[in-house]
């Protein structure tokens, strides 16, 4: 504690018993101003602390003014015509006969060197003025700081707006140590420390603490009347009770003034001194969340007001500091405090005003939104897109009073305004918030076949599928399109059909290509030049995995050349980033690491995560695969945060992967079965065989290169039985690579040439080169072999292989083979080839194979039938023959054996 003493023969500050903390810029600041004006006004809201900031700028500058620091408190005062006799009081001057007060305080003044202190003018203004003007204009080295909520309005005077104190970033919270430098945490933790000694902080109330001091906006009085809480609550208690900061946030110390008593009593000052229409107008704008513009408050806050007297009336609330204006390069903004909005919105509340001003701002908001939405899909779209973001806090007010569905026109339009946001949505990445507020309103909607609830489910299906939740995405895109098409609506139903068409290809839908052409049909029939650049862009993406790279780069040209049409530089960038991945997987790295880059660049600028994590990636692929091993690392490190801030599960998974594999290409083996391991956990909940392959091939390489040979055998051929059951052609070529590189390292190069020479038929076909970190692997394998088994052999048995079959290639690989003798001491044979019970899955077909998956996931006969598109007759057959060759006779030991080896 600071127990100095400020009163001494020629001041009279008021000793204090707590320390003055922080405000070290505002001191410098206050003092700059000082040095050249006579007249200094400390303007803020109540509370905000602008008398102990006056009293210590006068403190450490006394000694500037011999004859004295006078600090005059008028905030008892309630009768202006006593200004006066509160200065003479102060000063020791009495009335003189045959003179006015004010002649002889200037009297008194007029030689002296003084620095006056005129605390809280706010209500008495006008009188405040007229006494300051008198005796500046007479007396040359007086000073004079006052605090007020406002100016007094003289030409001589200069103002300082008392700022919060400087709070940390919740989003980014520092260290420990960083943490107590900022002046609201000091304060709290000083105060806190007050009231219970062993007080400090720690790592489990860091957060508390800056969120507490967050919500009271850095407000001096409202922090300390917190702090003294402590004594009886966790900082965590107290957050929780701060909706109700007006009956927690209390003192009961006799040396605080009464209005500084309580947080409302401070509040319920500042309120009296309004006129009504400015009582009225704060109440209306308590409804704003953040900031907000001249236009909103002119449509919101109802009133007889023309705009201009409107304009005045807001802005006297602003020079009473109720209000804080931000000028910018384009329009104003205005905000609350949170502490006077909850003040204004509770009197709102009390007088039944408050659910009628709210869906003034719900109607505003959705109109606004259904304004935008055809601009974030034109050449302005980075403008709106800022906009929007500016009023992002109204739009989830909006939305929250929405949600409530208090009247059925309050419902709809909260459906109206969450189906307009979609984009929005997306292009910042907030898709999880997005469906919440989508499903949330969805529930509300009790109308079937309404535009409303089309574009509501459409938007909902969409952001489902963007996080890989295709359960969730399929049933909402399902029933938009039927609302769409019996509305008749082409727009709607192209949309639908593209995002369902998108969808199926995940799935591996063969009718998903058939559902994107017919919504570019749909698009070139109405002439929607966004979404048909899009539906093509999709197309693009379907013949890029059926491995035609010329049908796809047609697609992406006459996407690109729309998009660059109409000056969408959003559409720009992805359509860069698809031509990354078809040279990617062309093998042209140079070329998909230059086109990558681009887009990277135009996405970071538009602010696209779920699209900007894409290119991250696959640039992260083409660094990769030109060997900058620790760059690439990067990349996947900055997509991985981002798709985990999305919430897409299937592309966190990705990431994980490339992250291993590029640890495994270091050599870094304990790194990169961890994040593997992770990898092929998300790929089993997701239910993704394809992916689930390719991690167990990288991690048999791993258990390779550390010599664990017989788990890496176990690992390859789990991963083929999982690359044979999803049917994804350059996957099996992945796992037979990853096997016959094994068969190379246990001088088996007869087999390991010959599932070389299918991998290169498997590929070519899929026109998708070997990557070069395995190009370089097989090469040396196959120069091993030809040294072993000389130039003719090598070549014929090259040639075999590129005759097999996929189905022959896979049993080459998964035909029994004796276990090898290096095993590590204590190393386990589970799930290796010799430990196999009973048969062998390579015995099984390819049908029989999957039915045995299906069973494991826990289908019915009748479940498999649709799936599969069989006959129950049909499943029943493959299901005796599988138990014949298995040796076994339940579903129970089906699903038993399933597990043991790997296949689920």
């Amino acid at each position: 504690m600071d127990k100095r003493t400020y009163q001494d023969a020629h001041n009279n500050l008021p000793g204090q018993l707590t320390s003055f903390v922080g405000r070290e810029r505002d001191i410098e600041e206050v003092q700059r101003l000082l040095a050249s004006t006579c007249l200094l006004t400390l303007m803020g809201t109540g509370g905000s602390g602008k008398t102990r900031l006056a009293c210590e700028v006068a403190y450490r500058i006394g000694n500037r003014y011999p004859d004295g620091i006078r600090l005059v408190e008028l905030a008892t005062l309630s009768d202006g015509a006593l200004v006066p006799e509160a200065v003479a009081s102060v000063l020791g001057v009495r009335e003189e006969p045959g003179r006015t007060l004010a002649e002889t305080l200037v009297s008194f003044l007029e030689q002296r060197k003084v620095l006056m202190v005129l605390d809280n003018c706010e209500h008495l203004v006008e009188d405040c003025a007229l006494l300051a003007n008198t005796l500046l204009q007479a007396c040359p080295d007086l000073r004079i700081i006052a605090t007020s909520r406002q100016a007094l309005g003289l030409d001589c005077e200069a103002t300082y707006r008392v700022p919060s104190l400087v709070m940390p970033d919740p989003d980014n919270l520092p260290s420990i140590e960083q943490l107590g430098q900022y002046e609201a945490v000091q304060l709290f933790l000083d105060r806190a420390r007050f009231r219970r000694a062993d007080f400090s902080l720690t790592e489990s109330n860091a957060a508390s603490v800056v969120q507490l001091c967050r919500r009271l906006d850095g407000i001096p009085l409202a922090i300390e009347l917190a702090a003294a809480r402590v004594k009886v609550l966790s900082v965590a208690q107290i957050v929780e009770r701060l909706d109700e900061r007006f009956r927690l946030l209390s003192s009961s110390s006799p040396t605080v003034l009464t209005r500084h008593k309580t947080l409302k009593a401070t509040m319920d000052w500042s309120y009296s001194l309004l006129s009504e229409q400015e009582r009225a107008l704060l109440r209306s704008l308590s409804v704003f969340a953040g900031t907000f513009t001249l236009e909103s408050v002119e449509e919101v806050c109802e009133t007889e007001l023309t705009k201009a007297e409107l304009l005045d009336l807001l802005s006297q609330l602003v020079d009473k500091s109720l209000v804080i204006v931000e000028t910018g390069d384009r329009a104003a903004r205005y905000h609350l405090l949170e502490t006077i909005r909850h003040y204004a919105g509770e009197i709102a509340e009390e007088k039944g005003e408050l659910s009628h001003v709210r869906t003034n701002h719900l109607r505003w908001y959705m109109q606004f939104a259904e304004r935008t939405e055809d601009e974030l899909l034109s050449k302005h779209q980075a403008l709106w897109l800022e906009r929007l973001e500016a009023e992002h806090d109204n739009l989830r007010a909006a939305l929250t009073w929405g949600r409530t569905g208090s009247t059925p026109e309050v419902a709809e339009m909260g459906l109206r305004l969450a189906g307009a946001l979609v984009w929005f949505w997306y292009f910042r990445g907030y898709l999880s918030e997005g469906r919440g507020w989508l499903e949330a309103t969805l529930a509300l909607d009790t109308e079937r076949n309404t535009v409303a609830r089309a574009k509501a489910l459409n938007a909902a299906g969409a952001l489902a599928y963007l996080q890989s939740d295709f359960a969730a995405s399929r049933p909402r895109l399902v029933e938009s399109l039927q609302i769409w098409r019996e509305l008749g609506d082409k727009r709607g139903t192209a949309f639908a059909l593209m995002f369902l068409g998108r969808l199926g290809v995940r799935q591996g839908d063969t009718g998903g290509r058939r559902l994107g052409e017919e919504s570019v049909r749909l698009f070139r029939e109405i002439g929607d030049k966004w979404g048909l650049a899009l539906a093509l862009d999709f197309l693009g993406e379907v013949s890029q995995e059926r491995g035609n790279s010329a049908e796809a780069n047609a697609h992406h040209d006459e996407s690109l050349a729309i998009y660059s049409e109409i000056g969408h530089n959003w559409g720009v960038a992805l359509e860069l980033s698809h031509f990354g991945r078809v040279a990617l997987r062309q093998g042209d790295y140079t070329v998909a690491r230059m086109k990558l880059e681009e887009a990277l660049r135009i996405q970071r600028e538009v602010g696209d995560k779920w699209m900007l994590a894409w290119t991250l990636h696959n640039l992260g692929n083409a660094v990769l695969y030109l060997g900058e091993y620790r760059q690439a690392e990067d990349l996947y490190r900055e997509s991985y945060a981002l798709f985990k801030e999305l919430g897409d599960r299937n592309a966190l998974a990705g990431a994980l992967l490339m992250l291993g594999y590029a640890e495994q290409l270091k050599g870094s083996y304990e790194e990169a079965t961890a994040l593997l391991s992770e990898a092929r956990g998300l790929f089993r909940e997701l239910g993704d065989r394809a992916s689930s392959a390719v991690v167990h091939s990288r991690l048999g390489s791993t258990a390779q290169g550390q010599g664990k040979m017989s788990e890496a055998l176990a690992l390859h051929r789990e991963a083929l039985l999982l690359a044979r059951t999803a049917a994804d052609r350059e996957t099996t070529a992945i796992c037979l690579e990853g096997i016959a590189g094994l068969f190379s390292a246990r001088q088996q190069a007869a087999r390991a040439v010959e599932l070389y020479g299918a991998c290169e038929a498997i590929r070519e076909e899929a026109q998708t080169p070997l990557p070069p970190p395995e190009l370089k692997v097989r090469r040396a394998n196959i120069e091993q072999a030809r040294t072993e088994l000389g130039d003719r052999a090598l070549d014929s048995l090259l040639q075999k292989g590129r005759t097999l079959s996929l189905s022959d290639a896979i049993a080459l690989a998964l035909r029994n083979t004796a276990e090898p003798s290096e095993q590590p001491a204590g190393e386990s044979k589970r799930g290796s080839a010799s430990a196999l019970p009973h048969g062998d899955t390579t015995d099984l077909s390819p049908r029989e194979l999957e039915v045995l998956c299906l069973i494991a996931d826990g289908l019915t006969d009748a479940q498999m039938g649709n799936q599969l598109n069989l006959s129950m007759r049909t499943v029943q057959a493959h299901c005796r023959s599988l138990y014949s060759k298995l040796g076994i006779a339940s579903r129970s030991a089906a699903t038993r054996y399933a597990i043991e080896h790997g296949l689920v």
